[in-house]
């Protein structure tokens, strides 16, 4: 991945021109976080229930729930950029424990920032792996929880060719060696399922760009990357210390909705069932012809639900 000089400017141009395209614009927050001892961003649209979503990488940030969070106007939608993402501050100490530690207190950690005592949590990939830990550390801080694909870290969770090559000694170094490109974006989301999407032109060129522009013109790559690179080999794959074990997901008291794609690359449908079983409140929907990141193969249901999930259930209390 080729890793460029940060250029804030001309990364907040094509995160504007997403927005616009999304249809909303946010209003943005600094925060400090205690805990954690970084600085984030967090983009805020919407108005309603407070619901925190939390993106998963390499190569993403807050801005990737844009198009989702313009179609959730009755929900006050948080959009973080997670720590060494989009605007956000890397954290400090990388490798397992630190990267589970900081997965268990991110979330308290924001939400003091922004003084609130509880919220839903939104969540896809690594950001999944975080709402999971939170849930089950702080479970009077979270309500509900959707997840939108395969968590990270869950037990049984397969790696695909290129996280084992991130693995290997130094490999990261090699990434810069090739500017991103319309193509290369493009070959990464078909690995991830999303061939079908890419061929039905559901990815508007202002996503296209963005995803670009956060690899070209911001770290987070070279942040993900580090960490990534320092969580586990090429042998053995990530540390086994990472995994959520069975008795974590136990301790999940919210109610929890996983919507899987089909063509998730993760982890099979098993996987998930598996996850669901050993929750008190849990369900599973398998999305047909979906991937890893299900809702840019149907962002209408993919609103819906978590509308349903959160609103009609904040309504009944």
């Amino acid at each position: 991945m080729y890793f460029a000089a940060v250029d804030e400017r001309r990364y907040r141009e094509a995160e504007e021109r997403l927005w616009a395209d999304a249809g909303a614009t946010p209003t943005e927050h600094r925060l400090h976080l205690r805990r954690n001892d970084v600085a984030v961003r967090v983009q805020e649209v919407g108005d309603g229930p407070p619901v925190l979503f939390i993106h998963g990488g390499p190569g993403a940030s807050g801005a990737v729930w844009a198009h989702l969070a313009a179609r959730l106007p009755d929900l006050r939608c948080l959009l973080l950029d997670r720590p060494g993402t989009g605007l956000s501050t890397p954290s400090p100490l990388p490798g397992p424990a630190a990267v589970r530690h900081e997965s268990e207190s991110l979330v308290v950690d924001v939400l003091d920032a922004l003084e609130l005592d509880v919220a839903h949590l939104v969540g896809s990939s690594h950001g999944s792996y975080v709402a999971l830990l939170s849930a089950a550390a702080h479970p009077d801080r979270v309500d509900r929880t959707v997840h939108l694909g395969c968590p990270g870290f869950i037990e049984g969770m397969t790696l695909t060719a290129a996280d084992r090559i991130i693995l290997l000694p130094g490999a990261r170094h090699l990434f810069a060696l090739a500017r991103p490109s319309e193509k290369s974006l493009c070959k990464t989301l078909r690995t991830l399922g999303h061939a079908d999407t890419l061929e039905r032109g559901r990815l508007s060129p202002a996503m296209i760009d963005w995803c670009l522009a956060v690899q070209r013109h911001t770290d987070t790559m070279r942040n993900e990357l580090a960490s990534m690179a320092a969580m586990g080999t090429f042998r053995r794959g990530f540390d086994r210390s990472l995994t959520i074990e069975p008795e974590t997901l136990g301790a999940v008291t919210s109610p929890t909705y996983f919507l899987w794609g089909t063509n998730e690359v993760y982890g099979d449908a098993e996987v998930g069932r598996r996850a669901v079983d050993a929750m008190p409140s849990a369900q599973i929907e398998f999305m047909p012809d979906a991937g890893h990141l299900c809702w840019f193969d149907d962002l209408d249901h993919a609103a819906e639900v978590v509308r349903c999930h959160l609103l009609d259930s904040t309504r009944s209390r």
